[in-house]
């Protein structure tokens, strides 16, 4: 779907369908949440989540991030990262 929202909804259903978020209140949902306000452009909301993923998880890099999901999936948050202005450690 080309709307934002749609493929905000989409990215979201593939986050945690996949059993990626195991604990709702930690930095995975975070990162979600900044990926999907990015996409939206919704950008102080995308800035605020990033920065409480990274305070909940101070060691986070890409390299982890790569690991465990799908390179669609990680395709889908760093694109919303970077509509926020946020660039991912490597």
């Amino acid at each position: 779907p080309s709307c934002p929202v749609h493929r905000t909804r989409a990215l979201a259903r593939e986050f945690f369908d996949d059993g990626s978020v195991t604990h709702p209140a930690g930095p995975q949902s975070y990162r979600l949440l900044g990926a999907a306000f990015g996409h939206l452009g919704k950008l102080d909301e995308a800035r605020e989540a990033i920065d409480e993923a990274m305070r909940r998880a101070q060691k986070f890099t890409l390299t982890t991030l790569r690991a465990g999901n799908s390179p669609r999936l990680v395709n889908r948050l760093i694109e919303g990262w970077r509509k926020a202005g946020w660039g991912p450690p490597p």
